[in-house]
């Protein structure tokens, strides 16, 4: 068992206590809890036998808070703590006046839950599933793979070279996704979001959101009442469904299939490849190779292009104009 870092070991540099680095031993540790409040969060990934902890916090208040750095079974626990007020501490102290911890921990890694309200947080090469809870600030993926979830009220997250399963569910801010390779399914209600050269299961919904997909493989369900969408280069199938957003996509594969059902929001479409292709609108216009006919009180186009096999092309709207050319 591990007890709260000793204060009487600290140095100084600038505004920050720091704490000696500390070895743990990593062998029975099957799972890692970090409990902090301000700050930083840097978790490393590595090969090595035992995990390195280093620590900083501010001076403001130094004797009333300390690292509970803890073995709890096989669990691993890094929490902050208070002299002051216990373990009751988070419900009693104004945000003005909470601990500010930067904590680096670097070792094999395993299944971990995160739970910060504010700063910064980092995870590096982290091969093992990891569970986050986030008030606001910025969080940083690269590289690493498992299952990860992160729940945040306001939080901007970029996510470089990963593979597995993502999870995220937030009130705002933005997310962008590099060289991504899994599953994702992302809960937001509005920020700007960005994936680039991304494959896999996709559903991503939003309420307000502008969304950029660059190289998009796989299957794609997005869900976004109003914004814009735009797609450039979409290998795989898509479903896309709005209200008020526009819709924007440049570049099909040949055997992709493409449905975008929307209200007021336009959409316009320039596939290049083969397809069949029914584009419907209620009382919208449309425009496209194709003759528009009236069916049924709705206008359609309808039509065909290049030889087998053909990708599937299918836009609806209530209002919202169509444009569509190869």
């Amino acid at each position: 068992m591990w007890t709260l870092l000793s204060l009487s070991l600290l140095t100084w540099a600038a505004d920050k206590a720091i704490y000696p680095p500390q070895k743990i031993k990593a062998s029975g540790i099957e799972r890692i809890e970090i409990t902090g409040v301000r700050g930083s969060l840097h978790l490393t990934g590595s090969k090595q036998r035992a995990f390195s902890l280093r620590v900083k916090h501010s001076k403001k208040r130094s004797d009333d808070w300390s690292l509970l750095v803890e073995r709890r079974g096989s669990t691993l626990v890094l929490e902050v703590a208070s002299a002051a007020y216990g373990r009751e501490w988070s419900k009693q102290i104004r945000r003005e006046d909470w601990p500010e911890f930067d904590i680096t921990l670097i070792g094999p890694a395993r299944p971990t839950v995160v739970s910060w309200r504010e700063g910064s947080l980092e995870y590096e090469n982290w091969g093992a599933d990891l569970d986050t809870s986030f008030l606001s600030g910025a969080v940083k993926i690269q590289g690493g793979r498992g299952k990860y979830r992160l729940q945040a009220v306001n939080s901007d997250l970029t996510v470089n070279r990963f593979n597995g399963e993502l999870s995220l569910n937030g009130e705002g801010g933005d997310v962008e996704l590099r060289r991504f390779k899994g599953n994702l399914n992302m809960e937001w209600l509005k920020g700007q979001f960005v994936c680039t050269e991304c494959e896999g299961k996709m559903r991503i919904e939003a309420r307000d959101m502008g969304a950029l997909l660059k190289e998009a493989k796989g299957e794609w369900d997005v869900r976004v009442p109003a914004g814009k969408v735009e797609i450039l280069n979409l290998s795989g199938n898509l479903k896309g469904y709005g209200q008020s957003s526009t819709w924007s996509l440049k570049g099909g594969s040949r055997r992709g299939e493409l449905e975008i059902v929307t209200e007021s929001g336009p959409v316009n479409l320039k596939w290049p490849g083969p397809a069949r292709v029914f584009l419907t609108s209620d009382s919208g216009s449309i425009h496209s190779p194709y003759g528009v006919e009236d069916r049924d009180g709705r206008r359609v186009a309808e039509g065909k292009r290049g030889s087998l096999p053909l990708g599937q092309v299918f836009v609806r709207t209530a209002s919202g104009a169509i444009v569509f050319t190869h």
